[in-house]
């Protein structure tokens, strides 16, 4: 059984790939993306310098599906939208700039202490599927401007 310190708020998806299609993943895992950004992108530097295009993003949350303190109920209902389109999600996760991460919004502690400890059947699941794990603190995902995980 996972476990959490500290309190677990929401769950989320966030896939990256230069071949995203938005549309598609958004039918395909029923679920409402909270931000869309189309691959190829051009964004400019504070100093004006172009950089590289970036892959497209699509982020969901799964706070509108599921009310659970349970990291092992967030963590099953994401792996559930994502078994069926298992060979999808790892084409992502492999194509050029492509990443896909299960995260855990989780709020630390009295103690100031926030975690995951993910059991070992749960951690396998993700990882078949081509998926990382990814812990946050409270208000990182999404709003204004989202951070990237390293």
């Amino acid at each position: 059984m996972s476990s959490v310190w500290g309190t677990l708020l929401d769950s989320f998806l966030w896939i990256e790939s230069d071949r995203l299609e938005p549309e598609q993943l958004t039918a395909a895992l029923e679920l409402e993306p909270v931000v869309v950004e189309q691959a190829g992108r051009i964004e400019i530097d504070l100093d004006g310098t172009t950089l590289d295009p970036l892959p497209g993003q699509w982020i969901a949350r799964t706070a509108s599906h599921l009310r659970s303190s349970s990291v092992d109920e967030h963590l099953q209902f994401l792996i559930s939208r994502l078994e069926p389109h298992r060979a999808l999600v790892r084409e992502l996760a492999a194509s050029p700039n492509g990443r896909v991460w299960v995260g855990l919004e989780v709020a630390p502690d009295v103690d100031g202490r926030s975690g995951i400890h993910l059991d070992a059947a749960m951690a396998r699941e993700l990882r078949e599927m081509g998926a990382d794990l990814w812990d946050v603190g409270p208000g990182e995902i999404p709003g204004g401007s989202v951070p990237r995980p390293d």
